[in-house]
């Protein structure tokens, strides 16, 4: 449903001709973060434990929504 919520709001407020820039750096900026975690998580996982991470991401996602 964030999916769908992200392109519906892309398409109604960013102008035609910009669209297409607008979802590149979008969903770019989307991958880096992933890769990011992904590089980032497992050797965090092995020096903290999974409940340590949880609260980690947890405050990371707090922080990035702020």
């Amino acid at each position: 449903m964030i999916e769908v919520g992200v392109n519906t709001m892309v398409q109604r407020i960013v102008a035609p001709g910009m669209q297409g820039r607008v979802f590149a750096n979008l969903y770019g900026f989307i991958g880096v973060a992933a890769g990011a975690s992904y590089a980032a998580g497992g050797p965090l996982l092995d020096a903290t434990g999974p409940r340590v991470l949880l609260i980690i991401a947890g405050l990371g996602g707090l922080i990035a929504t702020a």
